[in-house]
């Protein structure tokens, strides 16, 4: 059995905010029936999950990363943001996003080529 919730209604009537605000209370994802596609996006360095918060909230299904053990839970706490450590980028499915972010964080890069790489690998490829 699928549980599944359909919200229609004419353009600009406020379909997509009751959409993340459901999203959001039971857990569930949007799938826009216009484009039908789920938007994944990676922020990496997220700090303390601002950003991140902003896609979610526009329906994003949103990975975030961050190696400040601080900044991490500051996302938690205020955003209920799961937020990997930096080590968890090798753990990614290939061709998973559609967007990564890196908002100031390239110069703080060790591995700038293998990251580059790495990241390459994550996005679907059609993605940015």
């Amino acid at each position: 059995m699928f549980d599944l919730l359909c919200i229609v209604g004419p353009t600009a009537s406020g379909k997509t905010n009751l959409a993340v605000r459901l999203a959001a209370a039971f857990g569930g994802e949007i799938i826009s029936a216009d484009s039908r596609q789920v938007y994944r996006g990676m922020d990496i360095g997220t700090g303390t999950g601002y950003f991140s918060n902003a896609m979610k909230e526009r329906g994003w299904r949103v990975r975030a990363i961050e190696k400040n053990v601080k900044a991490r839970a500051f996302a938690k706490e205020h955003f209920d943001l799961d937020v990997d450590a930096e080590d968890a980028l090798a753990g990614y499915a290939d061709h998973s996003f559609d967007a990564i972010t890196l908002w100031h964080v390239m110069e703080h890069l060790e591995h700038l080529n293998e990251t580059w790489e790495r990241l390459a690998a994550l996005l679907k490829d059609r993605g940015v």
